[in-house]
């Protein structure tokens, strides 16, 4: 399979210890012809805040008896609830002229090890077939939230900096506030602690998908492998010369609009763009949170004191 054109490949890995799966780390690594269309959905859910308006209660009863109910069209508004999982699928095709153990079994084989679990040879218990933390890494992991929780603590008690004496020996750790003390700077904190990139660099076993060369899920779970095939039989060994695989896969994480740029893989050639993924602002969501927050305040106010000009 190696042959294959990259552009026309689906290559499939499973690293054998802590990290993304690369071609150096893999125990397992599969390769297909890329089928003739992938399917790519993204779902968002959303739900009005108050779509009714305000009920219960004496005065709404009272209101809703004159036909008048408390309620504003920005109540309406449409409020973001969350994102759903991503679920793709791929149909792969295994067919070999001579050899049917390597180009037909042996791949099929190994994707069902991604979903079928392994006995472990020290417990005897049952292990997962996909990712998994690795405990040798729960020492750093701790460590980390420890101090990021602690610097947390520390910038935002009482909900306010605490200022020391100023030294000013070292500009860069202390600024002065105007009134001959100086405030100390935020502690550096671990920013990558609550992403997912963070914890791929402590889970082992991760699989990743490469579809052709505009597509990569870097980490991913195999959570359905269909088999069929084909009775085209190989007369020396009776084992099939052609098989189709449905896999059913999503990201081990959720994907944001942050992972785009890693998932949609930026290629370009000579007189065409390139980077067609967008940069983001960081604070667009908490800005219109609060702007939205404020409307309705501010359209609660202004119908309730329609209703009272009305009484």
């Amino acid at each position: 399979m190696s042959g294959i054109n990259p552009n026309y490949r689906v290559t499939i890995m499973q690293s054998s210890g802590v990290g993304i799966a690369t071609t150096g780390n893999s125990a397992i690594i599969v390769e297909a012809p890329l089928p003739e269309t992938f399917a790519f959905d993204a779902q968002a859910s959303y739900a009005t805040m108050l779509p009714q308006g305000l009920t219960g209660g004496g005065i709404a009863t009272a209101l809703a008896a004159v036909g008048i109910r408390l309620a504003v069209p920005a109540l309406t508004a449409q409020l973001w609830q969350g994102s759903s999982e991503i679920q793709l699928q791929l149909a792969l095709e295994f067919h070999t002229e001579s050899d049917p153990v390597a180009d037909v079994q042996l791949p099929i084989l190994n994707l069902n090890r991604l979903t079928m679990p392994s006995i472990s040879s020290s417990t005897g218990m049952l292990q997962s077939p996909g990712p998994i933390l690795d405990f040798t890494t729960l020492s750093t992991i701790v460590s980390n939230a420890k101090t990021q929780l602690a610097n947390t603590y520390s910038n935002t008690q009482n909900g306010q900096v605490t200022p020391v004496p100023s030294t000013m020996n070292n500009t860069s750790l202390v600024c002065n506030a105007g009134n001959s003390s100086a405030v100390a700077q935020p502690t550096a904190q671990n920013p990558t602690l609550g992403t997912s990139q963070y914890w791929k660099s402590k889970i082992s076993n991760q699989i990743s998908i490469r579809i052709g060369s505009y597509l990569y899920f870097d980490s991913v779970v195999i959570t359905n492998v269909q088999q069929t095939f084909m009775s085209n039989i190989d007369a020396i060994t009776g084992l099939p010369h052609h098989a189709t695989v449905n896999i059913t896969f999503k990201p081990l994480f959720m994907l944001t609009v942050e992972d785009l740029a890693q998932v949609f893989i930026s290629n370009s050639a000579p007189g065409q763009s390139s980077g067609g993924i967008m940069p983001t602002i960081n604070n667009l969501g908490s800005s219109i949170v609060s702007a939205g927050v404020g409307a309705a305040k501010s359209a609660i106010s202004s119908g309730l004191s329609a209703i009272g000009s009305i009484l």
